[in-house]
């Protein structure tokens, strides 16, 4: 089955898979799929693995990606083996519904989107993100205006409840947001942060998170953050020291690595506790058929 037949299939719904992107010959094809009009779908997984790139002047991906723009009813979206550098298409601005957002195994990804433009996101997982360096205010969707703006709040990742960064192994710097304008309100529902297998990310982290109702904190392999801190701190206490500009003076002898620091709250609950696994299903994801590709 060729990527444009997709466009016959009127009445798709519930889940969508599409696998081995990589592979289409003509990248037009995506935009003849005809995604766009399937307003009963509601998860959508791409899976861009296989792309032949000698067969091209440059890297197809980003042209693939551009075709299948989804429906704005979407409610999660998933992408992975995506070898562009840039995985915030044009589109994905427009998907309003959008709840959860995975984006895994895109190597080739040097800097991450304006995620927080998304208001109705409530989980965001990266993962295997090999080229990214570096979380800057890009990755919140601020724009230059806002920062001198003071007559109204503005939400940035409004609705965010989870955030997951696993194997970022590059990645080393998470920007502080000190100098915007105050009126900038941060994930105000964030209850749930992982970062896992960043070795390179250094503190501090940013102050942001001091304002955030948060719940678990999960930090694992990732050295330079957990010799900060000593097990048994909660949550509250951790982020406190790691957010803080004068960790250098932190006690030598009472910082000691731990391999996963979460909230006395979270401990006993089934949902959170074992892998430290972030997983979200509402009752439309439950209930999705599913399409395979």
């Amino acid at each position: 089955m060729k990527l444009e037949d997709l466009n016959k299939l009127n009445h798709l719904k519930g889940r969508l898979r599409i696998s081995g992107i990589g592979w289409t010959k003509d990248v037009n094809q995506a935009e003849r799929a005809q995604l766009n009009s399937k307003d009963s779908l509601v998860a959508l997984e791409l899976e861009f693995r296989g792309t032949d790139r000698r067969r091209y002047s440059r890297d197809p991906s980003y042209l693939l990606l551009e075709g299948l723009q989804p429906h704005p009813n979407l409610k999660h979206l998933e992408i992975s083996f995506y070898y562009g550098t840039n995985v915030f298409p044009h589109w994905m601005s427009s998907l309003t519904s959008l709840k959860r957002l995975v984006l895994r195994s895109c190597s080739k990804c040097q800097s991450l989107g304006p995620f927080g433009k998304l208001l109705n996101l409530e989980s965001l997982s990266l993962q295997d993100m090999f080229g990214v360096k570096k979380v800057d205010q890009k990755f919140l969707g601020v724009e230059d205006t806002w920062k001198t703006k003071k007559d109204s709040t503005i939400s940035l990742f409004p609705k965010l409840k989870r955030l997951e960064f696993r194997e970022l192994r590059k990645w080393n710097a998470w920007e502080s947001y000190a100098s915007l304008n105050s009126s900038l309100n941060i994930m105000p529902h964030l209850v749930s942060l992982e970062i896992i297998g960043c070795s390179a990310l250094k503190p501090p982290l940013p102050e942001f998170l001091l304002g955030t109702p948060l719940e678990k904190l999960s930090i694992r392999s990732c050295r330079l953050l957990e010799q900060h801190f000593q097990e048994g701190l909660g949550t509250k206490d951790v982020v406190k020291i790691l957010t803080s500009s004068t960790l250098d003076f932190v006690d030598a002898d009472i910082a000691r690595a731990m391999h996963m620091v979460e909230s006395e709250t979270c401990k006993d609950d089934p949902q959170t506790s074992g892998h430290g696994e972030i997983s979200q299903v509402d009752e439309d994801e439950k209930a999705a058929e599913e399409n395979n590709v």
